[in-house]
């Protein structure tokens, strides 16, 4: 009778649950429920063990999942592993150079997912597919401590991360979140109910347990989505999206040749997947601290799971020079506004790579019209204002992108905005012109006051268009914990005359980087991303 009353709920589950799959041009079928419970009756007794722990290379810490649990329907309706929803590895870098943070993703299913129409079919039954796509579920980052999803979902201590526009996080934007609950799509995407169902079926067919990269499918830290569920039972949901949560930055989508450009390799500790993608954003939205990264398909078809810590950001130096820069040719001779129009400086079909010269004030914004995209400020310009000495100084300026801060950057310095935001970006502001020494205005190094400021932009083409209007008022930069952006080097000018060390009071000068000892954890040992 004891037996009895310990396999009947799971009798239950598993004739109620919904198994569902899918592949590119398959239609989806239900697998069988006793195949089901022989599996998981088995796996009472037997508890699946973690997959080889993250593993650093290049810079990267990479997690690697099964590479035959991403199930899938062929056209004849029979079920296969390494199917469109097969995820083969997962790697974050924490680029000190940047202050950023990049995760690759390397699968066979696309960022946008997979088209299936309004519903799927099995053998014996139809499913709705509520936007007719079944895709990626949402990034979740745990950096709770409390050891298990449920709870720090249930508590709102969750970081979320929607990269995927077309999965089911309905009125939420693309971009980072904080205080996050999540909640199931998985009936909405004809799945399975959770890592139970799942599992159940990956080891029928393949006779391998389902790996959740760097945990078991049945790792604590998923309870209680480990044991069979249905979709009549909403408590055994797995939770694989933003529910709610507060947007707090944004990110950018990279294409695999950004990736290995970074020093990411699809194939290493895996197969490489039809689809590799990654994502990047700033590392001062995150907490620093022990974290666990968790990606589960909305249709429960297959997830991945990376264990780490986030080491904190190590403080700017203080400033080591002040550097007198010559004006350049091209600053002298700087492109002026064609237009003038309602307070906007506007330039039409004018060539890249030239320096262009609003009037001077504490601050611009660059806006690009016309199917314009700016790729990168190839250069700053030299001289500001003068110190009580006289002398003009050397000082720096911020980039605003996205509500996010970027700098300081000085002149000989470059920002190329693709690295971050591949396609350029059309809108960005340039601050930090009014010197911060004396509180007057930036002048450049000439005699002509009437070109005071002169900055070199590169276009998305030969020819481009824009307007600059000027912020007349000081720009309050957003709060960060620590500064984002490239560590400028050096300035390039060849014949910059260096001077004394200014004041503690001086704006920041160049950075130095003090990147603490890579170290690996994982719970027992841990992993470290620095």
């Amino acid at each position: 009778m004891k037996l009895r009353s310990l396999l009947q709920p799971f009798l239950f589950r598993v004739v109620s649950s919904t198994l569902v799959f899918s592949q590119p041009r398959a239609p989806y079928r239900l697998i069988s429920s006793l195949a089901s419970l022989l599996t998981v009756t088995s796996g009472l007794v037997w508890t699946a063990k973690p997959t080889v722990a993250a593993t650093l290379n290049q810079g990267w810490l990479y997690t690697i999942d099964n590479s035959l649990d991403g199930l899938g329907v062929n056209d004849s309706g029979v079920v296969l592993p390494g199917s469109v929803f097969e995820i083969y590895s997962m790697a974050i870098k924490d680029d000190p150079l940047t202050n950023s943070i990049t995760v690759a993703i390397n699968s066979n299913l696309p960022v946008y997912g997979k088209q299936t129409g309004p519903q799927v079919c099995t053998t014996t039954r139809c499913f709705d597919v509520s936007n007719s796509n079944i895709g990626w579920g949402d990034l979740i980052l745990d950096f709770s401590g409390l050891g298990n999803l449920q709870a720090a979902n249930n508590s709102g201590q969750l970081y979320g991360i929607r990269f995927a526009p077309t999965n089911d996080s309905a009125s939420l934007t693309v971009g980072v979140y904080d205080n996050v609950r999540l909640r199931s799509v998985t009936t909405e995407n004809a799945g399975y109910s959770n890592f139970a169902n799942h599992n159940a079926v990956t080891t029928n067919l393949t006779g391998n347990q389902a790996t959740v990269g760097d945990l078991a499918w049945n790792d604590s830290y998923f309870g209680p989505y480990t044991f069979l569920g249905s979709y009549s039972e909403p408590e055994s949901w797995m939770p694989n999206v933003i529910e709610s949560g507060n947007k707090i930055g944004e990110i950018a989508l990279l294409a695999e040749k950004d990736l290995v450009e970074d020093g990411f390799d699809p194939t290493f500790g895996s197969q490489k997947g039809e689809q590799v993608f990654g994502l990047r954003f700033a590392k001062s939205l995150l907490p620093v601290g022990e974290f666990i990264a968790s990606l589960i398909t909305e249709c429960v078809n297959d997830a991945i799971a990376l264990i780490s810590q986030l080491a904190p950001s190590p403080p700017p130096a203080p400033p080591t020079h002040t550097v007198i820069c010559p004006v350049k040719e091209g600053q002298l001779n700087p492109l002026l506004p064609d237009q003038f129009i309602d307070g906007l400086k506007v330039f039409n079909d004018v060539p890249s790579g030239q320096w262009y010269d609003p009037p001077g004030t504490m601050g611009f914004t660059y806006t690009a019209t016309e199917g314009t995209s700016f790729y990168a400020i190839g250069d700053f310009p030299c001289g500001t204002s003068p110190t009580d000495g006289g002398l003009p100084v050397f000082t720096p300026y911020s980039i605003i992108v996205n509500g996010q801060v970027f700098g300081p950057y000085y002149a000989g310095d470059t920002f190329d905005f693709t690295n971050l935001f591949p396609g350029g970006v059309t809108e960005f502001s340039i601050v930090g012109i009014q010197n911060t020494l004396t509180g007057s205005e930036w002048v450049a190094l000439t005699d002509n006051l009437n070109d005071p400021f002169a900055v070199q932009l590169a276009f998305n083409q030969p020819e481009g268009n824009f307007t600059i209007k000027s912020l007349e008022t000081a720009v309050d930069l957003p709060v960060t914990d620590d500064p984002v952006g490239p560590i400028p080097d050096p300035p390039k000018c060849s014949d910059c005359e260096k001077k004394p060390i200014p004041e503690p009071s001086a704006i920041a000068g160049l950075w130095t980087i003090l990147i603490s000892a890579l170290t690996l954890y994982r719970r027992k040992p841990k992993q470290t991303l620095r």
